[in-house]
């Protein structure tokens, strides 16, 4: 069973937060720390780490990835 883990975060836009790019290692899981004075966004982040991953295993992103999966099986063939 291959490992399946996030190799990078961007932020677009949370709060004070505009464009950040937080790269992960891309080969193997790691831990991430995040440190920071206080109000620098640490605790935006994991907010918003945590709305995306409710998104992601919401039935709703499931019903859109099998549509898109569709889709793009339909245009290759």
């Amino acid at each position: 069973m291959d490992a399946t883990f996030m190799t990078a975060l961007h932020i677009c836009h949370v709060r004070h937060l505009k464009d950040i790019e937080i790269p992960l290692s891309t080969e193997k899981r790691k831990m991430l720390i995040l440190t920071g004075k206080n109000g620098s966004g640490k605790t935006s982040v994991l907010e918003a780490l945590e709305a995306f991953l409710e998104y992601v295993v919401s039935e709703e992103y499931q019903i859109r990835e099998r549509c898109r999966a569709r889709l793009q099986f339909y245009w290759e063939n």
